[in-house]
């Protein structure tokens, strides 16, 4: 609350139907709030910032509950007011001036100070000052602003301040400025000698010089070269684009001083060197196919040092070496890449893929437009495959997927798999067909891939024939055995017996190579394969599991037997219980 503020209290006592309810108001601070005695809080207007507590008090129990209010004056803000303005100064051309102003307002205030330009009679608008305008300015956002080195073209400027707080803001009304005398001269720094010249199509760029630093130059007779022209800072710069002799008056212009005395230069321009593009020796390389690339170095007339962006670079293939070679698409798989022309040489590394085709290719090297006079050859020499690895022997159950896989290294790699019968003798390779033999896929990829591969497979010799355009390379044969699945015909059965005594189980399969693992599921419902060496187990790994001296502890334990062919498959027998009695 603030002073002048009310603000009505409601206290409530319980249980409401207490027998007397009246209560007592009292404030800790009665000079930063009263209270009535019906909960009223006033805040006197001379209550001082802080906090009180008024508290309310039951006449029966003296219980109590307090409520704390907080004061808060506002402070009062003023608008800035100018109560001293600035005042007209006179300076001699050089010298220093300062202008103020005294201001009055909330704080914090601002100062911003103004100029305004009198041009040729008329005010330009006024623009904010900051210590980088003419480079003769400091305060320009404070009370007082100075002035040093006044040149005497600031002779006729008018200042004023802009003075700011949170409020708004007041404007001093404005004073002048009257700058008399005159300072030095401009003197051009540059001699006529020191004017390099250019040659038609090679930019050219001079830098004249000035003291002190020039704002603008002006040519006062003659001209320039055509293509070229001058910045206010002296620049002389463009492409020349006619040859000739030029002269030219030019004159410095610096802000505050008198113009230089005009200076004659001469620029001479020579005529346009021919561009021309030569292959250095050697013209002729080889690679092998797939590597990478190789450099062929050029020479250069009428070309100026540049970056590969200056001077765009390719390359044109032809049909052959003799005069009437015509041009040809770019070959599969060809790129460059250009180092930038220095000392008249640049470099272009000449690069292609497995996919560009083999043999001698022909090219010439063209730089910004420009063919080069001689013709440069690129050979591509065949590389034969090489396997790294060969196909393994596979064993598998009849009915079941397998694959055989083939690395190998060189460029334009194909693959075509071929398989032989289970003849005696060297075996006879033939090309897989994928439509005739519904069993294979991938047969031109690296691995082939057999799927539900019956018995007559039993023997079948595979290999992989890798060719490239250099060769083609038979990878080694691996066998593919295919046996049958495993065939139970007696099942183990239930066993019960004395703790103490003996007893066994046992299975009966057909198949080839069969193996045998005999499992066990305690009464906890563990599973385990049998394991020996034990005081009970022998035969885990045959068809009979022997079991000796039977403990009470493994009645109503369960067994079953795992049949295994050549392959890893198998199938399992049925499982059986042992019962054991005490």
């Amino acid at each position: 609350l603030s002073p002048g503020d009310v603000l009505q209290l409601v206290a409530t006592v319980l249980p409401s139907n207490a027998t007397d309810r009246s209560v007592t108001w009292s404030s800790n601070n009665t000079s930063r709030a009263t209270v009535t005695s019906n909960g009223l809080v006033t805040i006197p207007s001379s209550a001082t910032a802080g906090t009180v507590t008024i508290v309310v008090t039951t006449v029966d129990g003296g219980k109590n509950a307090s409520c704390a209010i907080e004061v808060v004056i506002t402070p009062t803000v003023t608008l800035p007011v100018i109560t001293t303005h600035p005042s007209n100064q006179s300076v001699a051309a050089g010298g220093s001036a300062t202008f103020s102003v005294v201001a009055t307002g909330t704080t914090p205030l601002s100062y911003q100070w103004q100029e305004r330009v009198n041009s040729g009679g008329m005010m330009a608008s006024w623009l904010n000052i900051n210590s980088f305008m003419g480079g003769i300015y400091s305060g320009t956002t404070t009370a007082t602003l100075s002035l040093t080195n006044v040149p005497a073209s600031y002779d006729g400027y008018q200042y004023r301040c802009v003075v700011t707080n949170v409020a708004g803001s007041d404007t001093s009304v404005s004073a002048s400025l009257t700058v008399s005398g005159s300072t030095s001269k401009v003197e051009i720094g540059t001699t006529p000698g020191d004017l390099t010249g250019g040659t038609v199509g090679v930019p050219y760029s001079f830098t004249l010089e000035a003291k002190p630093t020039a704002g603008a130059w002006d040519i006062k007779k003659g001209g320039l070269p055509p293509g070229l022209s001058i910045n206010s800072s002296g620049v002389i710069s463009g492409t020349p684009t006619t040859a000739g002799v030029y002269t030219f008056s030019v004159v410095a212009i610096a802000k505050g001083y008198t113009d230089s005395d005009p200076v004659d230069f001469t620029i001479t321009i020579a005529a346009a060197v021919p561009r021309t593009v030569t292959i250095n020796n050697p013209t002729s390389q080889s690679v092998a196919h797939g590597s990478g690339g190789k450099s062929y170095s050029t020479t250069t007339t009428g070309f100026p040092d540049g970056s590969t962006t200056t001077y765009p670079t390719s390359i044109q293939f032809y049909s052959g070496l003799a005069a009437g070679s015509v041009e040809i698409s770019t070959p599969a798989g060809f790129s460059i890449a250009t180092t930038a022309l220095t000392n008249n040489r640049k470099d272009v590394i000449v690069y292609h893929t497995e996919a560009t085709p083999t043999g001698i290719h022909y090219f010439r090297i063209i730089i910004d437009g420009v063919v080069s006079t001689n013709v440069a050859d690129i050979t591509i020499n065949a590389v034969a495959p090489t396997i790294t690895t060969h196909p393994v022997t596979h064993t598998i159950s009849a009915g079941k997927n397998t694959t055989f896989s083939v690395e190998a290294t060189g460029p334009g790699l194909t693959y075509k798999w071929q398989h032989a019968p289970s003849t005696p003798g060297i075996p006879t390779f033939t090309n897989i067909s994928e439509t005739i033999i519904g069993i294979y896929s991938g047969s031109e990829t690296n691995t082939l891939t057999l799927t539900t591969v019956g018995p007559i497979y039993d023997g079948y010799r595979y290999r992989c024939v890798v060719s490239n355009p250099a060769a083609a390379v038979n990878s080694n044969f691996a066998t593919l055995t295919v046996v049958p699945l495993p065939v139970i015909t007696t099942q183990p059965t239930d066993k019960s017996i004395s703790a103490g005594s003996n007893t066994s189980f046992s299975v009966v399969a057909t198949g080839n190579n069969l193996t045998y693992r005999w499992y066990v599921i305690s009464t906890s419902g563990r599973l385990s394969a049998v394991s020996e060496p034990s005081a009970v187990y022998s035969g885990s790994n045959s068809s009979t599991l022997t079991l000796t001296g039977v403990p009470a502890s493994l009645g109503g334990s369960k067994y079953y037997c795992m049949v295994l062919n050549a392959a890893a498959d198998g199938v399992q027998s049925n499982t059986v219980e042992l019962k054991v009695t005490p």
